[in-house]
């Protein structure tokens, strides 16, 4: 297992994000029942919430640590949280969604797999089309003839 050494950008903030949250917790899991006694309802939750909270500082602590050691610039968040690639596909996959009323859902689900398989894999508009050629005509047979699903038709056809 590879161990880096520096930290990734906004380590430092969602440790401080899960510390925050693990104290709010902490406090909710006390105004169940107080410390009114070793076997109250509020005990558990004091115990689980109470072993956030000392998660929390230590992996805060530990990203502090390393953010120190790294300097001021770890590097662009929105790129490393959201690669080229994500947000690409994360619009196809809106685009899928909108074009079933439309369109259907047969012919958006082979436009998107075939767009989907052909710019993820790489390996060629042969393959991309095999797969989805494949991939349609089993949705097809599991759900349209097995199972009689009702899938959307669209409203241009």
């Amino acid at each position: 297992m590879k161990i880096e050494q520096g930290s990734r950008p906004g380590e430092l903030v969602f440790a401080v994000a899960l510390l925050a949250f693990s104290v709010w917790a902490a406090w909710q899991s006390y105004t169940i029942s107080r410390f009114d006694s070793l076997s109250g309802p509020g005990v558990f939750p004091m115990l689980a919430s109470a072993v956030m909270v000392l998660s929390g500082i230590a992996i805060a602590a530990r990203a502090l640590e390393k953010r120190r050691g790294q300097g001021h610039s770890p590097g662009p968040l929105a790129s490393y949280l959201f690669p080229v690639r994500l947000v690409v596909f994360a619009a196809m996959m809106t685009a899928f969604a909108v074009a079933i009323p439309w369109v259907g859902f047969f012919p958006s689900a082979a436009l998107f797999a075939f767009a989907a398989i052909a710019f993820l894999w790489r390996r060629g508009l042969v393959w991309a089309l095999s797969i989805t050629l494949i991939a349609v005509v089993a949705i097809y047979a599991i759900f349209r003839v097995v199972f009689q699903v009702v899938l959307p038709s669209g409203t241009v056809w």
